[in-house]
């Protein structure tokens, strides 16, 4: 210990002693900073795992029951590394109407057409992260993750704050078992009333994972018209 106090005072003395102290006092502060981080993101990882099977408390947090009817207007916004995809549309049952980049699209069930010379042809989905946009999927989703705080607003808005790691959502999505060790990602769910009406997906470390971006996935999902959309909206829709 003596010996490398003496080295640091004889390194104080000169410029590029100072440099090399500088550097390595970095480079111990980042490790610990490192360490730290990894030890809460293993926290959370252990509190998601450990808490997925307690249904009952996060349930009965807020109501989605409206939602599940299918009967609803939405905007999907989703931003990857600052590109952002806007989707917005009426829903009901089965069935759908949007729309994405200036082009209008109709959906019943897994079918997705484009609108082109007045009526809908058969097209590709456009819709990105589709799993995650459907409300019926909530339920896994919600089972599957850690609740771990909630802000109250004035407005009377509360916002839920959620935490699911790479392993959870990447077995709801893609059916995978995986064992990754990586930073939990955030989901917060928006009420009012106590009804859902809005939902925040923070996802860097997933979208990582599957190679969809380079650094950030954020997706935002807003609800408007609950229980008040008309099947008239769809009578007379052409497609082939």
């Amino acid at each position: 210990m003596k010996d490398f106090i003496k080295l640091v005072n004889g390194l104080r003395k000169t410029k590029k002693g100072r440099a090399y102290l500088f550097w390595i006092f970095s480079f111990i502060f980042f490790l610990i900073l490192m360490i730290y981080s990894r030890s809460i993101q293993n926290m959370h990882t252990n509190n998601t795992t450990s808490n997925s099977s307690n249904t009952n408390t996060t349930k009965s947090l807020f109501s989605y029951s409206e939602l599940l009817n299918n009967n609803y207007s939405f905007i999907y916004k989703i931003n990857i590394d600052n590109n952002t995809y806007l989707y917005e549309g009426k829903r009901l049952n089965n069935k759908s109407i949007f729309t994405f980049n200036n082009n209008k699209y109709y959906q019943e069930n897994d079918n997705y057409y484009k609108f082109n010379n007045n009526k809908y042809i058969k097209d590709i989905n456009p819709i990105k992260f589709e799993y995650l946009l459907d409300i019926n999927n909530i339920t896994d989703i919600i089972d599957n993750s850690y609740y771990y705080s909630k802000t109250d607003y004035e407005s009377g808005k509360k916002v839920y704050n959620y935490l699911i790691s790479t392993n959870n959502i990447n077995k709801l999505m893609y059916n995978n078992n995986t064992d990754i060790d990586d930073i939990s990602n955030e989901i917060n769910y928006s009420t009012y009333n106590n009804s859902l009406n809005e939902i925040t997906y923070n996802l860097d470390s997933l979208c990582k994972y599957i190679d969809n971006c380079n650094n950030n996935l954020v997706i935002n999902i807003k609800y408007d018209n609950i229980g008040s959309i008309n099947k008239s909206l769809f009578d007379g829709v052409e497609y082939e």
